[in-house]
C-alpha cells in the first residue's frame, strides 16, 4: 500500500505558513527597531535642545545674580519674577549648568555630564543636611531660618493655587492666623527696625 500523498503537502503547507509567519515577525522586528533608532535619535535631539534651553536659564541667572555664586537668600529675592513652580534645586541645577557649559551642550557625553548635575542636585533636595554642607559658609541658624521661610512660602504659593485663601472657611482663616501671628509679628518688628537704621 503505497503512503497517502496529503500527509506530505500538509507538512509542507505547514512549514511554508511557520516560515511565512516567522518571516513577518522579523519583518516586525526589523521595523520596531529601524523605528526606535530613529526615535532615540529624536530623543536624543530633544534632550540636547531641553538641555541647552535649562542652561541658557542659568546663564541668565548668573547674571541676575551678578555673576556671583547663587545663594538661597539671592533666589529668594528673584523667586517672584520666575514661574511657581521653578525650585531651589531646580535653579540650581540651571545655575551649574550655565558655570559648567559656557558653550551650548553638543554631545551625549556632555549630556550624560550635564544629567549627572541634575541627579547631584535632585540628591541635594532629598538630603537637606548635603545643601547646608555644600554651602558650609551659610550653614546657620540665619541661612536654615531663610531657607525654611522660603521652602514655606513656595509650598503656601502652591496650595493656594489650589485651595485660594478666598475661598477659606472662617475657621480655616482663624487657624492661619493664629498659627501665622508669630512669624507676622517678627515680621512687623524687622520693618521696624529697619526703618529705624
Amino acid at each position: 500500500m503505497k503512503p497517502s500523498q496529503p500527509k506530505t503537502n500538509n507538512a509542507d503547507a505547514s512549514q511554508a505558513l511557520a516560515l511565512k509567519a516567522r518571516t513577518a515577525l522579523l519583518k516586525g522586528v526589523s521595523e520596531d527597531w529601524t523605528a526606535a533608532k530613529s526615535k532615540a535619535v529624536e530623543a536624543g535631539k530633544l534632550e540636547l535642545q531641553s538641555l541647552n534651553l535649562l542652561r541658557s536659564a542659568g546663564v541668565k541667572l548668573q547674571e541676575a545674580a551678578n555673576r556671583e555664586r547663587l545663594s538661597f537668600e539671592s533666589f529668594r529675592l528673584m523667586q517672584p519674577s520666575l514661574p511657581k513652580d521653578f525650585t531651589w534645586p531646580a535653579a540650581q541645577f540651571c545655575f551649574q549648568l550655565g558655570s559648567q557649559f559656557d558653550k551650548p551642550i553638543k554631545t551625549l557625553d556632555e549630556a550624560t555630564a550635564a544629567r549627572r548635575i541634575l541627579f547631584e542636585k535632585l540628591g541635594e533636595q532629598s538630603t537637606p543636611k548635603r545643601i547646608a554642607e555644600q554651602t558650609a559658609h551659610d550653614s546657620n541658624p540665619w541661612s536654615e531660618l531663610v531657607d525654611k521661610a522660603a521652602r514655606f512660602t513656595a509650598f503656601f504659593d502652591q496650595l493656594a493655587e489650589e485651595d485660594p485663601m478666598d475661598k477659606w472657611s472662617p475657621d480655616k482663616l482663624r487657624n492661619f492666623i493664629s498659627t501665622t501671628k508669630p512669624i507676622a509679628d517678627k515680621h512687623a518688628e524687622a520693618i521696624r527696625l529697619q526703618a529705624a537704621k
